[in-house]
């Protein structure tokens, strides 16, 4: 009698933990990507010219490692500061990387939502990542794009998995495709988190994101790259040689430009930054008018932000 009554209890607490697991999982698929309107949009501030700006938000714990260390008030403080940053950047459209829309350790708020409201956006697209719930534990998070910038024809893009079963039992990073309705014509934008344990996958995640730049309307990819050509401090390479700048290279302008950054292009961590991980990628037909590394103590990246010129036929 005592061997069934544990029995039925262990079945009972295996049933309550892989219930939400496998509904999680099942919906995640119609849940990756998601375009809220907040209000009309205004397009860019100055004609001609993109203002774009992307911040790797580390899930709004600030420099620490550890996801569950902040309170719930040190999370809200830091998303007003976090807002307030955003503000005084003024960029026309925001990539974020590391966001929360539904996470446990943030005390399940949609930081996506929370940013917007603060900072003034009228459009979110959230693209999620991981989406998958334990008991009564969730993780949904990923990344998502603040704008003024009307969006359009928004898409998931599917990255290249690390492991077949990590992606199959939570998710993996992935990224958005979606169209900035300019007044000078369309520009695409690819908001994207690159893989941070393997060059190889982030190589082939350059691989599958280059082909994108060849179609009619031009092609800005933004994130947190996780990788720098191979000339760069803390730069890595895949066991044959190649890099995921190797590719990027062909098809897009960067800065920082050269072989070597200097101080202040450093993007991480902010503590004491050593790399270049955080980037804007242009093609060739937008230029550069601006470009700005912005220290700030809010997360272990920093944001960048440029002016693009995007007049038509402003050229390089």
């Amino acid at each position: 009698m005592f061997a069934t009554l544990i029995a039925a209890a262990l079945c009972t607490l295996l049933l309550a933990a892989l219930g939400p697991w496998a509904y999680s999982r099942a919906r995640a698929p119609s849940r990756a990507i998601s375009l809220e309107r907040r209000g009309p949009a205004t397009g860019p501030r100055t004609p001609g010219v993109l203002r774009i700006a992307t911040y790797n938000i580390a899930h709004l714990r600030g420099q620490p490692e550890d996801n569950w260390a902040p309170t719930d008030e040190e999370r809200d403080r830091r998303a007003s500061d976090i807002a307030a940053l955003l503000r005084e950047l003024d960029a026309d459209v925001v990539v974020l990387n590391e966001v929360d829309f539904d996470a446990s350790w943030s005390g399940r708020v949609d930081a996506a939502a929370m940013l917007a409201e603060r900072a003034g956006y009228p459009l979110v697209l959230r693209q999620r990542s991981l989406d998958v719930c334990v008991g009564w534990l969730c993780w949904r998070f990923g990344n998502a794009v603040l704008s003024r910038v009307e969006l359009a024809d928004a898409a998931l893009i599917d990255l290249p998995e690390l492991s077949p079963w990590e992606t199959a039992l939570a998710g993996k990073k992935r990224g958005a495709l979606v169209t900035l309705a300019l007044p000078s014509g369309p520009v695409r934008l690819a908001a994207v988190h690159l893989c941070h344990r393997s060059e190889e996958v982030r190589t082939a995640s350059a691989a599958m994101l280059a082909p994108l730049a060849d179609t009619s309307a031009p092609l800005i990819v933004a994130g947190d790259l996780n990788a720098a050509p191979r000339s760069f401090p803390k730069a890595e390479h895949t066991r044959d040689g190649w890099s995921a700048f190797r590719i990027f290279d062909e098809r897009f302008q960067r800065r920082p430009a050269g072989d070597v950054p200097g101080a202040s292009d450093l993007t991480y961590p902010t503590a004491a930054p050593d790399r270049v991980l955080d980037w804007i990628l242009i093609p060739k037909e937008i230029s550069f008018t601006s470009y700005r590394v912005m220290p700030s103590p809010h997360s272990d990246h920093v944001p960048v932000v440029a002016d693009l010129l995007v007049v038509p036929g402003g050229g390089t």
